[in-house]
């Protein structure tokens, strides 16, 4: 970990720079040992959320080494964009350049050449920003850096984006928007989104199907798809199964059904959702490779188990059978599934 931390806030001095310090923003999207791209440089790179995946590192290597630098840097580029967020807080931001802030991406080619994203299409709505954030983690981010500094504009940025995912959480696809809200419960020991969560379960019937099967090996054609890797809405990627409960498009999501269980306190509610996910899991083994193909991919074993690239560890093993494993006394098995 801080090998790979090693370069980002130019702390070696034989590599070229990557991150200004003046301008609270990197130099580039793309980094290595010989510096950053300088034709990005020459035409002004903007700042994506996805920048964020280096505070990620970042907060990582200050919790192993509890060096400050790390939080230096990661409190200059978030302020950044908690700025920009809490400066207009109806429209998320898409990027930042220089000290600007852009609410639309049209203009910035090398933006659309590296996320291949239709220019003529962008960011639709608030939903697609916040899922820009989302898919980077940037309101774990947020969140980790207002424990640590106490500066409340980070909780309240990560609020503003969690606000917006938490109206897609009746979504089968949105299991990654319900364990952010579990982390934000979790994280503040705020409760306000539980009434939601619980209202959208009421909505369901979880005890009604017995069959559950999956269409693995599909591409999504949903129309305006946003990026080649993924299509408008939370943790959607144009290769991500589709679900089905007796046949039928399935409704219930394991995850949500966990929290709703750690919210109720409802054993059996919990015992269904494990039950749900185990069998998404037997499904994904029997039918997957074990992560041969694209890392960010949805077919693959390891994306059942922990998400795919725009899901940020919410998995069945990790948003289902972890959390209720802390929250339940249910014994764990004695031998490995053969």
């Amino acid at each position: 970990m801080i090998d790979a931390t090693e370069h980002i806030g130019n702390w070696n001095p034989d590599i070229p720079d990557w991150f200004s310090w003046e301008k609270g923003l990197f130099y580039s999207h793309h980094f290595g040992t010989d510096g950053v791209d300088k034709k990005e440089v020459e035409e002004g790179s903007i700042n994506l959320p996805t920048h964020f995946r280096f505070i990620n590192l970042c907060l990582v290597a200050y919790q192993m080494t509890k060096e400050e630098k790390y939080i230096d840097l990661s409190i200059r580029f978030a302020e950044r964009w908690a700025d920009a967020i809490l400066d207009n807080c109806t429209l998320l931001p898409a990027a930042l350049e220089g000290r600007s802030i852009s609410y639309s991406r049209k203009e910035h080619q090398n933006y659309f050449s590296y996320v291949k994203e239709n220019p003529e299409v962008g960011l639709a709505d608030n939903v697609d920003r916040a899922e820009d954030f989302l898919a980077s983690d940037v309101p774990a981010s947020f969140l980790k850096l207002w424990q640590i500094t106490g500066n409340h504009k980070f909780r309240i940025s990560a609020e503003i984006i969690i606000d917006i995912v938490a109206t897609q959480i009746e979504d089968h696809d949105a299991g990654c928007g319900i364990d952010m809200i579990r982390m934000f419960r979790s994280m503040t020991g705020n409760y306000k989104y539980d009434d939601l969560i619980l209202n959208t379960i009421a909505e369901l019937e979880p005890y009604s199907f017995e069959e559950v099967s999956f269409k693995p090996f599909i591409e999504r054609k949903n129309a305006g798809s946003k990026i080649s890797g993924h299509t408008f809405g939370i943790g959607k990627r144009k290769d991500k199964p589709f679900w089905y409960e007796e046949g039928q498009n399935a409704r219930h999501n394991p995850i949500l059904l966990s929290l709703a269980a750690e919210i109720k306190n409802d054993e059996q509610l919990a015992l269904r959702a494990l039950d749900i996910g185990r069998t998404y899991f037997e499904l994904g083994r029997e039918t997957f490779d074990h992560g041969h193909q694209h890392g960010c991919g949805s077919k693959t074993v390891s994306a059942i188990a922990r998400g795919n690239g725009r899901e940020n560890n919410s998995g069945v093993v990790t948003a289902v059978l972890e959390p209720l494993l802390d929250n339940f006394e249910f014994q764990p098995p004695l031998t490995a599934i053969p």
